[in-house]
């Protein structure tokens, strides 16, 4: 008498991501076709498309909250997953559509994939440098043959800051077709592509739905940041994934080492992952040794070329480590009231920021290693270790680009921490520095807007470890039988 209530129930839970998933498509594939003014790609000049472009991204990251977690509990049919994958494609190939909103960035992967191909380093000669005629004359041939795309690289005065595997891939997308932004999405296409095959393989490893794939696959921040502003920050996450899952599979190989290492030559930060991938063998000391070996040699290959150079004047890792500071809550509230107590010490010779930024890298240190003290009690715990040292990383850095949450959404496919994907929600307000208003009241977006952003998963995240804890403790506190 029951079974057609309870199925007509079934069938409206199911309907409720594929309502939240339709409302997502919507508003993504309005932002992928509108026709905005080209001179709102970079500094915004309107506050209507800056508006549409933040409520969007709201929008989208609040019906995904919604839909994408429900999926694997209420898509049980076998073809759900090509609906997952075709439906995370689509949204891809329309946000490919549009030039990048409010970014320049790929200018710069353009130039320096054109530099290589040349044969030229990108780490010797700034842009400002060709431009005044001290580089070599095929450069500045090279600079007037960009179709524009010289003119609009950011911050000429500094060479790159991009280490050498990401060079390889820049100058990959440029021997394919030179100064295309449209080759370079493909590409970038390629390595998701890749990701989302390692993920499905880890997934299957760990025992788990390879429908988890939607966390990824549909998350909208990866689909604008990726497909849309084309940065290159996908490069990296095969490499993430793929030696989490030699490590797992053959408890830290020296595969696994050596892909650490390519990670590692594309963003340095995937070093503090080493001590989560060797803490099950860490009893083994000829096999950690071996690992840390092959790691080490093979970093240092890989960045040879980018250390020699990395600390001129004018090179990007030398400025970016030591002053940037982009859309940081705690480290500007930190910053400024140490700079404070330092002005009323009489020690105003001294940078907080830069002293910061050493506390932070201590911190980052201490966290690490802390974590990794016991060993991980199943695969899962390791997955949640590496989510603690990126979140960690990104809430207590200088730095927090939307891009950047891009290298935890994969893990959150394994280990789905509701505060996390709650990111998904409040970084499209990022955009918001572009809007003529904020750009007239700097302070106010990064005082308040930050906050906004980040502020809600700091608080989030506190629940959420409460909440574990507490639940821990109620398992601990069972007699034994």
């Amino acid at each position: 008498m029951d079974s057609e209530p309870n199925s007509r129930h079934a069938r409206y839970r199911s309907a409720i991501p594929v309502v939240c998933l339709t409302l997502s498509i919507l508003t993504m594939a309005c932002i992928g076709l509108t026709p905005f003014d080209q001179t709102i790609n970079f500094m915004g000049t309107a506050m209507e498309p800056v508006t549409w472009v933040v409520a969007a991204g709201v929008i989208a990251g609040g019906a995904y909250l919604v839909a994408a977690p429900s999926v694997p509990y209420l898509w049980t049919r076998p073809g759900s997953i090509f609906w997952v994958l075709g439906l995370g494609l689509a949204l891809r190939l329309v946000m490919m559509a549009p030039e990048p909103i409010f970014e320049n960035d790929f200018f710069r992967y353009l130039w320096d994939g054109a530099v290589i191909v040349s044969g030229h380093s990108p780490y010797e000669w700034s842009p400002d440098q060709v431009l005044s005629g001290a580089a070599p004359d095929e450069l500045r041939q090279l600079a007037k043959d960009s179709s524009g795309a010289f003119e609009q690289i950011n911050y000429p005065h500094l060479t790159t800051i991009y280490p050498p595997v990401a060079e390889a891939v820049f100058a990959a997308a440029s021997w394919i077709e030179p100064w295309s932004l449209m080759a370079w999405r493909l590409l970038i296409l390629a390595f998701e592509g890749a990701t989302v095959a390692l993920l499905y393989c880890l997934l299957k490893q760990l025992g788990r739905s390879p429908l988890w794939i939607v966390i990824y696959w549909w998350n909208p921040v990866v689909i604008v940041e990726l497909s849309n502003a084309a940065h290159m920050d996908a490069i990296l996450l095969p490499f993430l994934i793929g030696s989490v899952l030699l490590a797992l599979k053959t408890r830290a190989s020296l595969t696994s080492a050596a892909c650490l290492a390519i990670a590692t030559a594309i963003k340095l930060w995937p070093v503090l992952l080493l001590p989560v991938l060797i803490r099950p063998v860490i009893t083994r000391p000829r096999a950690t040794l071996m690992v840390c070996a092959v790691f080490a040699i093979a970093t240092a290959a890989l960045l040879w070329p980018f250390i020699t150079q990395a600390f001129h004047a004018d090179a990007g890792l030398r400025n970016y480590s030591v002053s940037w500071e982009r859309n940081a809550a705690l480290f500007h509230v930190l910053s400024g009231g140490i700079q404070a107590v330092l002005d009323n010490l009489g020690w105003d010779n001294l940078d907080a920021g830069r002293l910061l930024r050493t506390g932070v890298g201590i911190v980052m240190i201490i966290i690490t290693l802390g974590i990794n003290r016991r060993t991980p009690a199943d695969h899962e715990t390791i997955i949640r270790r590496i989510l603690i040292i990126i979140a960690a990383l990104l809430l207590l850095g200088p730095t927090l680009y939307p891009w950047y949450y891009t290298w935890m959404v994969p893990f959150l496919a394994v280990v789905p921490s509701r505060a996390l994907l709650a990111f998904s929600i409040v970084l499209p307000l990022y955009r918001l520095q572009f809007h003529p208003w904020f750009l007239d009241h700097a302070r106010v977006f990064e005082d308040v807007v930050v906050w906004a952003e980040q502020g809600p998963v700091i608080v989030l995240l506190f629940m959420e470890w409460r909440a574990r804890r507490r639940r821990l403790g109620m398992f601990a506190r069972v007699p034994a039988s």
